[in-house]
């Protein structure tokens, strides 16, 4: 037994140690090291306490405590291994008392080693957590036991299973917290691009290697998966550097989070944003700043989540010889709907484009290597871009595709290419639009206009039919592209600027005078059938009469009509309302 003298100093050296930490990092420096910093610390702490005993046990951490990075407010997860609870059961209450009456809150699972053939049959989702611990005091042999029945126990079909269970867990959380990662008011750790996405490729990451990633050295568990991404060549030396750099950032705003807030917490709403904002920028835009980097980050965790994810899939449930892979032309190649850069030129922007094009006809998605030419094609190009009238008729040809227009343009934002080729976008993306309605950055927004109305081809309402019999989708397509382009211009009027701007683009990539007019006229009146929809009476015959006159012809209505509906879905998953599709039908 410890004297009570002891572990007051014991008690009182933490807490000074950690009042020390907290106030070292509580602006931009609370980032992973400050979460090393305190795991260790909380590590050390237990060890201290507990040290007087001899533990026929294992005494482990577990969830963000055993990845060594804790935020402030984290749950301190233990977990006890042993062959049998009941031989132990006195000794694992006093050390549980012991860490409670001492100041150190902790959530704690006991675990016999029969309990992972259990879980295999009855609780998946338990038994993967299995795979996140670290040895902290107690017996290493029962540790190390315990890690090798785990990992023996995952047969090929247990990793197939696994490995589909957490792709319809992230399903459900996008379901639950949004797909997008650039909604207004992200939470932090399991919004698309947050903390968990990253997680997630860990966790498959072990499965399908039956490795652990708890290595005793004193490092995150972010830092060493990284390092070890790099020397399994799953990726480049950049793309490891841009993905530490993304996941720091987001750990650091949990980290100012937790200490602004006083609790866990990890919805990061825009109060929180302007706090946070002013401590990485001196700047009367810094919140514009500060969470276009934000956006940034989460973009880059989102897009390495789900090209890992895909890849593991496909490795496990569908591995196909090369003699099956397809030559699409002298440049590309595809197997498995996997498309490679197999040409010996340099990438170009009209190259880049065509293998979008391949992109959204497949429905495929680029290897590895292919995504970092992308990205380092870009980056060296920056504004340096010539309109080759190639790369116009590759931009056109993905405005024809019969199917994923929405998700090719997408797929071109994530990877820097749309704003490249489209300067007039660049300051879109990003863009926030705060306000009552508006749940996504403006990028988000107007791709996601497209993608609900390629959605249309599934429906057999009104609009549906009107979509399905469209002969000039292109048009429907480059009006939702231009509808808010000049936004960051200025939001008042951006209807009128944005027909212009439009205009402009439209005429440097070769569209007729026609054409244009078609654009510019949807761009310009994207706000006006919703404008009389909703505010005016509609069994007015001056109302009527004076709405008709803006049209030409029924197919500039049907096209408003789809570009009214596209927009307001897009706004915020509330907005499209039965009420809203009614009077814009009767209209």
């Amino acid at each position: 037994m410890t004297p009570p003298e002891v572990t007051n100093k014991l008690k009182q050296d933490f807490r000074e140690k950690k009042e020390k930490l907290f106030l070292q990092h509580g602006g931009r420096q609370a980032s992973l090291k400050f979460s090393l910093g305190y795991s260790l610390l909380v590590e050390e702490f237990i060890r201290s306490l507990a040290a007087d005993g001899r533990y026929n046990f294992a005494l482990a951490s577990a969830g963000s405590f055993s990845r060594r990075e804790l935020s402030p407010f984290s749950d301190i997860d233990l977990m006890f291994i042993t062959d049998s609870v009941a031989d132990n059961e006195k000794d694992i209450i006093d050390i549980v008392t012991k860490l409670w009456d001492n100041g150190i809150e902790v959530s704690h699972t006991v675990r016999e080693f029969s309990d992972i053939h259990k879980f295999i049959k009855s609780d998946l989702h338990t038994f993967t957590q299995f795979f996140e611990t670290r040895f902290i005091l107690g017996s290493d042999k029962i540790y190390l036991l315990w890690n090798d029945i785990l990992l023996d126990s995952v047969t090929e079909e247990l990793k197939v299973k696994l490995i589909n269970e957490m792709l319809e867990d992230i399903q459900y959380r996008y379901a639950k917290y949004d797909e997008s990662p650039k909604i207004l008011e992200p939470n932090v750790k399991l919004s698309a691009g947050g903390l968990r996405d990253f997680q997630a490729v860990e966790w498959m990451y072990m499965l399908v290697n039956k490795t652990l990633l708890n290595k005793q050295n004193e490092t995150t568990q972010a830092e060493s998966f990284i390092h070890q991404l790099r020397i399994d060549n799953y990726s480049t030396a950049k793309e490891c550097a841009r993905l530490y750099e993304s996941y720091n950032l987001i750990i650091t705003v949990r980290n100012i989070l937790h200490n602004i807030s006083k609790q866990k917490n990890d919805r990061f709403e825009y109060k929180d944003q302007k706090k946070i904002a002013g401590m990485f920028y001196d700047s009367e835009n810094a919140i514009d700043l500060f969470m276009k980097e934000y956006y940034e980050a989460a973009n880059v965790i989102n897009r390495f989540s789900k090209s890992m994810a895909k890849k593991f899939n496909e490795e496990l449930t569908n591995p196909l010889p090369d003699s099956l892979s397809i030559e699409l032309d002298e440049d590309y190649s595809m197997k498995a709907r996997l498309i490679s850069f197999v040409g010996e030129n340099e990438l170009t922007i009209s190259s880049i484009l065509r293998g979008f094009y391949y992109r959204g006809l497949y429905s495929a998605r680029f290897d590895e290597s292919f995504r970092e030419r992308i990205i380092d094609t870009i980056e060296k190009l920056g504004n340096k871009i010539s309109y080759e009238t190639e790369s116009s008729v590759f931009f056109r040809e993905i405005l024809k595709l019969p199917r994923n227009v929405g998700q090719t343009l997408s797929e071109m934002n994530e990877l820097g290419v749309l704003k490249v080729f489209l300067p007039e976008f660049k300051d879109l993306i990003g863009f926030l639009q705060h306000g009552v309605y508006h749940f996504y950055t403006a990028d988000e927004h107007t791709l996601m206009t497209i993608k609900n109305v390629e959605k249309l081809e599934r429906e057999h309402s009104q609009l549906g039919k009107l979509f399905t019999s469209l002969k000039d989708r292109e048009t429907l397509y480059l009006g939702l592209l231009f509808h808010d382009i000049a936004k960051p211009i200025n939001i008042s009027g951006h209807e009128i600027i944005g027909a212009e701007v439009a205009a402009g683009i439209m005429f440097r990539l070769g569209y007729s005078e026609e054409e244009i007019e078609r654009v510019s006229f949807l761009v310009k009146n994207h706000l006006y059938m919703e404008q009389v929809a909703f505010r005016r009476n509609l069994n007015d015959p001056e109302t009527l009469n004076n709405f008709a006159s803006k049209f030409n012809s029924t197919d500039d209505l049907n096209l408003l009509y789809l570009v009214t509906y596209a927009d307001l879905s897009a706004v915020n998953p509330a907005v499209w309302t039965s009420w809203k599709s009614d009077l814009l039908a009767e209209l």
